[in-house]
């Protein structure tokens, strides 16, 4: 079997922190030996290097240029890699737990299969970089770029990408259990089979997105852009659309008993055999609506505009209408 040989690079680096940081530790009150550390650290370069297997945990290679690198599965534990340049480096199944990655170039990079968790990608530029089947739960993508991103089969569950921009990037089938990604623009992207229970998508960007059968209880989805969303047979049964942008939005047969929509615009939108039973409604905007063979019973409609809106065998028992605009543009008080 070929032995592998380890960049003259690499080596000459790993001595330069050994001696360094053993300097360092011997004369905690020597400033400039720490300042020479980071200077030297700063320069690290090894452009499209054959890094596989490598062990390199808790090292700082921060503004480092491993562009083209092959860091299949090295073990990479704690490392400070910010600023880094990894852009078309290959870290399939390479172990990065904990790894400090903010504000790291990774476009294009391959990601395959790798152990992310509790790592931070925030401010990361991440765009068409290959995750999938990557473990990145916990992980923090606050403000990350991942236009295009391959986040096929990974794990995101409770990971933090608040203000991300997952535009046109592939979720299918990723867990996003329990995720926080407010703020984040997920327009464009593949849906399919993405799990998105418990998720924080509070003022997320999810226009024209393909939301078909999907589970979504406990889901925040307050101040979320809908626009024109596919929400068919969706469960957003008791989940918060509060001020929600549902315009448009396509959700026929959608069970969103017990939910809030208080505020929400749904202008257009497409409700035929949904169920709204107990939801609140109340300020919500259904100008022009489909609410044919809708359950709308019990529901709070106070101050709900239903101006042009159709309600052909929709099941009312027990609405509240409380200055409610009926589709004939009536007023109606009855319920206050």
């Amino acid at each position: 079997m070929k032995k592998r040989k380890i960049p003259i690079q690499i080596l000459f680096l790993i001595s330069s922190i050994v001696s360094v940081n053993s300097a360092v530790a011997a004369d905690h009150s020597e400033p400039l030996g720490l300042l020479e550390a980071e200077n030297r650290l700063a320069t690290i370069s090894c452009i499209q290097c054959d890094l596989q297997g490598l062990i390199l945990t808790n090292q700082n290679f921060s503004n480092a240029n491993l562009q083209g690198a092959n860091l299949t599965g090295a073990i990479l534990w704690g490392m400070n890699l910010t600023s880094a340049n990894l852009t078309d480096a290959i870290l399939s199944d390479a172990y990065m737990t904990g790894v400090d990655l903010r504000k790291a170039r990774l476009a294009d990079a391959v990601l395959q299969g790798a152990e992310i968790f509790g790592a931070d990608l925030s401010g990361a530029q991440l765009l068409h970089a290959d995750f999938s089947d990557a473990n990145l739960s916990r992980s923090k993508l606050n403000g990350a770029d991942l236009r295009g991103a391959d986040l096929g089969d990974a794990y995101l569950s409770e990971a933090s990408a608040s203000g991300a921009n997952l535009r046109d990037a592939d979720l299918t089938y990723a867990d996003l259990r329990g995720a926080n990604l407010s703020g984040a623009n997920l327009s464009g992207s593949i849906l399919l089979g993405a799990d998105f229970r418990g998720a924080n998508l509070s003022h997320a960007q999810l226009l024209s997105a393909d939301l078909a059968n999907k589970k979504l209880t406990g889901a925040n989805l307050f101040g979320t852009n809908l626009y024109q969303a596919d929400l068919r047979s969706a469960d957003l049964s008791g989940i918060s659309l509060l001020n929600a942008n549902l315009a448009g939005t396509n959700l026929k047969d959608a069970n969103l008993s017990e939910a809030s929509l208080s505020g929400a615009d749904l202008y257009q939108a497409n409700l035929r055999g949904a169920t709204l039973s107990g939801a609140n409604l109340a300020g919500a905007n259904f100008t022009q609506a489909n609410l044919r063979s809708t359950d709308l019973r019990t529901a709070d409609l106070t101050g709900a505009n239903l101006t042009g809106a159709s309600l052909a065998k929709a099941a009312m028992q027990g609405v509240v209408l409380c200055n409610t605009t009926m589709p004939d543009g009536s007023l109606v008080y009855s319920g206050c």
